[in-house]
Protein backbone atom coordinates (compact mmCIF):
# COMPACT_ATOMS: atom_id res chain seq x y z
CA UNK A 1 0.00 0.00 0.00
CA UNK A 2 1.15 3.54 -0.81
CA UNK A 3 1.31 6.69 1.29
CA UNK A 4 -2.44 7.22 0.93
CA UNK A 5 -2.94 4.10 3.09
CA UNK A 6 -2.24 6.26 6.16
CA UNK A 7 -5.81 7.52 5.95
CA UNK A 8 -7.05 3.96 6.32
CA UNK A 9 -5.25 3.66 9.65
CA UNK A 10 -7.40 6.35 11.32
CA UNK A 11 -9.22 3.67 13.36
CA UNK A 12 -6.02 3.15 15.35
CA UNK A 13 -6.09 6.68 16.75
CA UNK A 14 -7.35 6.95 20.32
CA UNK A 15 -6.70 5.73 23.84
CA UNK A 16 -6.93 2.00 24.51
CA UNK A 17 -6.82 -0.38 27.47
CA UNK A 18 -6.13 -4.11 27.67
CA UNK A 19 -6.97 -6.24 30.70
CA UNK A 20 -4.52 -9.15 30.79
CA UNK A 21 -6.27 -12.48 31.53
CA UNK A 22 -5.00 -14.20 34.67
CA UNK A 23 -2.65 -11.27 35.12
CA UNK A 24 -3.60 -10.53 38.75
CA UNK A 25 -4.61 -6.99 37.93
CA UNK A 26 -2.13 -6.45 35.11
CA UNK A 27 -3.27 -3.80 32.64
CA UNK A 28 -1.89 -2.29 29.46
CA UNK A 29 -2.66 1.20 28.18
CA UNK A 30 -1.93 2.55 24.73
CA UNK A 31 -2.28 6.00 23.16
CA UNK A 32 -2.21 6.52 19.40
CA UNK A 33 -2.26 10.14 18.22
CA UNK A 34 -1.90 11.96 14.91
CA UNK A 35 0.78 14.59 14.48
CA UNK A 36 -0.37 18.12 13.60
CA UNK A 37 -0.33 17.39 9.85
CA UNK A 38 -2.16 14.06 10.37
CA UNK A 39 0.51 12.31 8.31
CA UNK A 40 2.14 10.39 11.16
CA UNK A 41 0.74 8.33 14.04
CA UNK A 42 2.64 8.45 17.35
CA UNK A 43 2.21 5.46 19.66
CA UNK A 44 2.99 5.09 23.37
CA UNK A 45 2.15 2.17 25.64
CA UNK A 46 2.82 0.81 29.10
CA UNK A 47 1.93 -2.26 31.14
CA UNK A 48 1.43 -2.14 34.91
CA UNK A 49 0.80 -4.74 37.61
CA UNK A 50 -1.95 -4.72 40.23
CA UNK A 51 -0.05 -2.17 42.34
CA UNK A 52 0.46 0.24 39.44
CA UNK A 53 4.17 -0.60 39.03
CA UNK A 54 5.37 -0.30 35.42
CA UNK A 55 6.42 -3.64 33.94
CA UNK A 56 6.92 -2.70 30.29
CA UNK A 57 6.70 0.42 28.18
CA UNK A 58 7.60 1.72 24.76
CA UNK A 59 6.85 4.14 21.97
CA UNK A 60 6.75 4.10 18.19
CA UNK A 61 5.68 5.91 15.07
CA UNK A 62 3.69 4.84 12.05
CA UNK A 63 4.24 6.74 8.82
CA UNK A 64 5.26 6.69 5.18
CA UNK A 65 8.98 5.91 4.70
CA UNK A 66 10.33 7.30 1.42
CA UNK A 67 13.41 5.07 1.50
CA UNK A 68 11.47 1.87 2.18
CA UNK A 69 8.67 2.93 -0.15
CA UNK A 70 6.12 1.68 2.39
CA UNK A 71 4.13 2.55 5.48
CA UNK A 72 6.34 1.46 8.37
CA UNK A 73 5.78 1.11 12.12
CA UNK A 74 9.07 1.56 14.01
CA UNK A 75 9.15 1.11 17.77
CA UNK A 76 11.35 0.52 20.79
CA UNK A 77 10.87 -0.12 24.49
CA UNK A 78 11.72 -2.27 27.45
CA UNK A 79 10.17 -5.36 29.03
CA UNK A 80 11.46 -5.47 32.60
CA UNK A 81 15.20 -4.93 32.24
CA UNK A 82 15.28 -6.18 28.63
CA UNK A 83 15.35 -3.65 25.80
CA UNK A 84 13.74 -4.37 22.44
CA UNK A 85 13.24 -2.61 19.12
CA UNK A 86 11.63 -3.50 15.85
CA UNK A 87 9.72 -2.43 12.78
CA UNK A 88 6.74 -3.69 10.80
CA UNK A 89 5.73 -2.93 7.23
CA UNK A 90 2.14 -2.55 6.10
CA UNK A 91 1.60 -5.28 3.49
CA UNK A 92 -2.17 -5.11 2.96
CA UNK A 93 -5.14 -3.01 4.02
CA UNK A 94 -8.85 -3.56 3.43
CA UNK A 95 -11.13 -1.06 5.11
CA UNK A 96 -10.21 -1.04 8.81
CA UNK A 97 -8.33 -4.36 8.60
CA UNK A 98 -4.56 -4.05 8.14
CA UNK A 99 -1.85 -6.72 7.80
CA UNK A 100 1.77 -6.15 8.77
CA UNK A 101 5.02 -8.10 8.55
CA UNK A 102 7.90 -7.26 10.88
CA UNK A 103 11.06 -8.13 12.77
CA UNK A 104 11.95 -7.47 16.43
CA UNK A 105 15.32 -7.74 18.18
CA UNK A 106 15.73 -8.18 21.93
CA UNK A 107 18.62 -7.17 24.15
CA UNK A 108 19.71 -10.74 24.76
CA UNK A 109 20.34 -11.27 21.06
CA UNK A 110 17.05 -13.07 20.53
CA UNK A 111 14.83 -12.01 17.66
CA UNK A 112 11.51 -12.81 16.08
CA UNK A 113 9.94 -12.39 12.64
CA UNK A 114 6.20 -11.96 12.85
CA UNK A 115 2.97 -11.13 11.09
CA UNK A 116 0.23 -9.15 12.80
CA UNK A 117 -3.31 -8.16 11.82
CA UNK A 118 -5.38 -5.32 13.30
CA UNK A 119 -9.17 -5.59 12.89
CA UNK A 120 -12.05 -3.51 14.26
CA UNK A 121 -15.32 -5.44 14.84
CA UNK A 122 -16.57 -2.13 16.25
CA UNK A 123 -15.14 1.35 16.66
CA UNK A 124 -14.44 0.60 20.35
CA UNK A 125 -12.70 -2.78 19.94
CA UNK A 126 -9.37 -3.50 18.25
CA UNK A 127 -8.58 -7.20 17.75
CA UNK A 128 -4.93 -8.11 17.25
CA UNK A 129 -3.76 -11.43 15.77
CA UNK A 130 -0.04 -11.96 16.35
CA UNK A 131 1.78 -14.82 14.57
CA UNK A 132 5.52 -15.42 15.12
CA UNK A 133 6.98 -16.89 11.92
CA UNK A 134 10.63 -17.36 12.92
CA UNK A 135 12.10 -17.21 16.43
CA UNK A 136 15.80 -17.11 17.38
CA UNK A 137 17.49 -17.18 20.79
CA UNK A 138 15.59 -17.51 24.06
CA UNK A 139 12.43 -15.75 22.88
CA UNK A 140 9.34 -17.81 23.76
CA UNK A 141 6.31 -16.76 21.70
CA UNK A 142 3.14 -18.45 20.51
CA UNK A 143 0.41 -17.23 18.14
CA UNK A 144 -2.08 -15.15 20.10
CA UNK A 145 -5.19 -13.02 19.79
CA UNK A 146 -6.07 -10.19 22.14
CA UNK A 147 -8.40 -7.21 22.15
CA UNK A 148 -7.84 -3.57 23.04
CA UNK A 149 -10.87 -1.60 24.31
CA UNK A 150 -11.15 2.06 23.41
CA UNK A 151 -11.25 4.30 26.49
CA UNK A 152 -14.75 5.74 26.84
CA UNK A 153 -14.23 9.44 27.74
CA UNK A 154 -17.77 9.63 29.13
CA UNK A 155 -17.14 6.79 31.58
CA UNK A 156 -13.75 8.29 32.40
CA UNK A 157 -15.37 11.60 33.37
CA UNK A 158 -18.31 9.88 35.11
CA UNK A 159 -17.20 6.45 36.47
CA UNK A 160 -20.61 6.00 38.11
CA UNK A 161 -22.33 5.80 34.71
CA UNK A 162 -22.11 2.00 34.16
CA UNK A 163 -23.41 1.37 37.69
CA UNK A 164 -26.46 3.56 37.11
CA UNK A 165 -27.73 1.48 34.20
CA UNK A 166 -30.77 -0.57 35.16
CA UNK A 167 -34.37 -0.36 36.37
CA UNK A 168 -35.02 1.31 39.74
CA UNK A 169 -38.09 1.65 41.97
CA UNK A 170 -38.55 4.60 44.35
CA UNK A 171 -38.66 2.97 47.80
CA UNK A 172 -38.51 5.99 50.08
CA UNK A 173 -38.93 9.74 49.65
CA UNK A 174 -41.06 11.40 47.00
CA UNK A 175 -42.12 14.67 45.39
CA UNK A 176 -45.40 15.85 43.91
CA UNK A 177 -44.13 14.80 40.49
CA UNK A 178 -42.35 11.62 41.61
CA UNK A 179 -44.60 9.60 43.97
CA UNK A 180 -43.35 6.63 45.96
CA UNK A 181 -43.24 3.48 43.81
CA UNK A 182 -42.25 5.35 40.66
CA UNK A 183 -39.97 3.58 38.19
CA UNK A 184 -36.76 4.94 36.71
CA UNK A 185 -35.17 3.17 33.74
CA UNK A 186 -31.55 4.12 33.01
CA UNK A 187 -30.03 3.05 29.68
CA UNK A 188 -26.86 3.75 27.73
CA UNK A 189 -27.29 6.11 24.83
CA UNK A 190 -26.14 5.22 21.33
CA UNK A 191 -22.36 5.01 21.19
CA UNK A 192 -22.04 4.66 24.97
CA UNK A 193 -21.34 8.39 25.42
CA UNK A 194 -24.52 9.24 27.32
CA UNK A 195 -27.14 8.00 29.79
CA UNK A 196 -30.91 8.30 29.37
CA UNK A 197 -33.10 8.34 32.50
CA UNK A 198 -36.83 7.73 31.91
CA UNK A 199 -39.32 8.05 34.78
CA UNK A 200 -42.81 6.56 35.07
CA UNK A 201 -45.56 6.74 37.70
CA UNK A 202 -46.22 3.61 39.85
CA UNK A 203 -47.94 0.62 38.31
CA UNK A 204 -47.45 -1.65 35.33
CA UNK A 205 -48.85 1.02 33.00
CA UNK A 206 -47.49 4.00 34.89
CA UNK A 207 -47.78 7.31 33.07
CA UNK A 208 -44.65 8.95 31.73
CA UNK A 209 -43.18 11.56 34.12
CA UNK A 210 -40.15 12.86 32.28
CA UNK A 211 -36.74 12.08 30.88
CA UNK A 212 -33.21 13.19 31.67
CA UNK A 213 -30.24 13.01 29.32
CA UNK A 214 -26.68 13.05 30.68
CA UNK A 215 -24.03 13.27 27.96
CA UNK A 216 -20.53 14.41 27.06
CA UNK A 217 -19.95 17.08 24.44
CA UNK A 218 -17.59 15.51 21.89
CA UNK A 219 -15.94 18.85 21.10
CA UNK A 220 -15.45 20.34 24.57
CA UNK A 221 -15.26 17.02 26.51
CA UNK A 222 -17.57 18.63 29.08
CA UNK A 223 -20.53 16.89 30.70
CA UNK A 224 -24.05 18.22 30.20
CA UNK A 225 -27.47 17.34 31.58
CA UNK A 226 -31.02 18.14 30.49
CA UNK A 227 -34.44 17.38 31.96
CA UNK A 228 -37.62 17.33 29.84
CA UNK A 229 -40.91 17.04 31.71
CA UNK A 230 -44.43 16.24 30.56
CA UNK A 231 -45.40 19.86 31.28
CA UNK A 232 -42.96 21.01 28.59
CA UNK A 233 -40.30 22.27 30.97
CA UNK A 234 -36.78 21.90 29.62
CA UNK A 235 -34.15 22.52 32.29
CA UNK A 236 -30.38 22.31 31.76
CA UNK A 237 -28.10 21.17 34.56
CA UNK A 238 -24.38 21.38 35.21
CA UNK A 239 -23.13 17.87 36.14
CA UNK A 240 -19.82 16.90 37.71
CA UNK A 241 -18.21 14.06 39.62
CA UNK A 242 -17.97 15.07 43.28
CA UNK A 243 -17.78 13.68 46.82
CA UNK A 244 -20.90 13.72 48.98
CA UNK A 245 -20.73 14.84 52.62
CA UNK A 246 -20.09 11.26 53.77
CA UNK A 247 -17.25 10.81 51.26
CA UNK A 248 -19.13 8.72 48.71
CA UNK A 249 -18.47 9.48 45.03
CA UNK A 250 -21.52 11.15 43.53
CA UNK A 251 -23.03 12.60 40.40
CA UNK A 252 -23.63 16.23 41.39
CA UNK A 253 -25.94 18.29 39.15
CA UNK A 254 -26.74 21.98 39.70
CA UNK A 255 -30.16 22.87 38.25
CA UNK A 256 -32.23 26.01 37.87
CA UNK A 257 -34.67 26.16 40.82
CA UNK A 258 -37.54 25.82 38.31
CA UNK A 259 -36.46 22.17 38.06
CA UNK A 260 -38.38 21.53 41.30
CA UNK A 261 -41.94 22.66 41.73
CA UNK A 262 -43.73 23.62 44.93
CA UNK A 263 -42.33 25.73 47.76
CA UNK A 264 -38.73 24.86 46.93
CA UNK A 265 -39.01 26.75 43.65
CA UNK A 266 -40.04 29.88 45.55
CA UNK A 267 -36.90 29.95 47.69
CA UNK A 268 -34.34 32.60 46.66
CA UNK A 269 -31.73 30.23 45.28
CA UNK A 270 -29.28 30.31 42.43
CA UNK A 271 -29.41 26.53 41.95
CA UNK A 272 -31.02 23.35 43.19
CA UNK A 273 -28.41 20.57 43.52
CA UNK A 274 -29.09 16.86 43.20
CA UNK A 275 -26.59 14.33 44.53
CA UNK A 276 -26.79 10.77 43.14
CA UNK A 277 -24.88 7.93 44.85
CA UNK A 278 -24.91 4.23 43.90
CA UNK A 279 -24.12 1.39 46.30
CA UNK A 280 -24.85 -1.96 44.67
CA UNK A 281 -28.61 -2.28 44.32
CA UNK A 282 -29.31 0.94 46.20
CA UNK A 283 -29.38 4.42 44.65
CA UNK A 284 -29.58 7.47 46.91
CA UNK A 285 -30.62 10.96 45.80
CA UNK A 286 -30.03 13.92 48.13
CA UNK A 287 -30.84 17.60 47.61
CA UNK A 288 -29.27 20.89 48.54
CA UNK A 289 -29.37 24.47 47.31
CA UNK A 290 -26.93 27.20 46.32
CA UNK A 291 -27.98 30.61 47.70
CA UNK A 292 -27.30 33.98 46.07
CA UNK A 293 -23.96 34.16 47.90
CA UNK A 294 -22.82 30.86 46.43
CA UNK A 295 -23.18 28.98 49.74
CA UNK A 296 -24.57 25.44 49.67
CA UNK A 297 -27.50 25.09 52.08
CA UNK A 298 -30.25 22.63 52.97
CA UNK A 299 -33.63 23.17 51.34
CA UNK A 300 -36.78 22.57 53.36
CA UNK A 301 -39.44 20.34 51.89
CA UNK A 302 -37.01 18.29 49.78
CA UNK A 303 -36.47 14.93 51.45
CA UNK A 304 -33.83 12.47 50.19
CA UNK A 305 -34.86 9.55 48.00
CA UNK A 306 -33.91 5.88 48.09
CA UNK A 307 -34.26 3.81 44.92
CA UNK A 308 -33.87 0.01 44.73
CA UNK A 309 -32.66 -1.87 41.69
CA UNK A 310 -35.49 -3.86 40.15
CA UNK A 311 -34.00 -5.17 36.92
CA UNK A 312 -36.39 -7.49 35.04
Amino acid sequence: PGADAMGGLASLAGRWTLEIPDGAGMRAEQTVEWDEAESLLRVEWNTTDGTGRTLAQGRGRIGWDDVAGAVVNTYAGRDGDRRFSGSATLIAIDGAVSDWRGHETRGSGGSVNFEVTYAFPSSDLMLVDFIPTCVDGDVMLEPSRFGWNRVNPFHEAMPLAPRLVGTWTLEDGSTAEMPKGSTMIVRDGSGGRSLVFTMFEPGDAGAFIGTELLWMDEDTRELADRWIGTDGRVVDGKPALASFADGRPALRVAWDPAMVGGSAADVDLESIVTWVMVDGDRLDVAFSGIDVDGVEIEVEGMSPMTWRRNDP
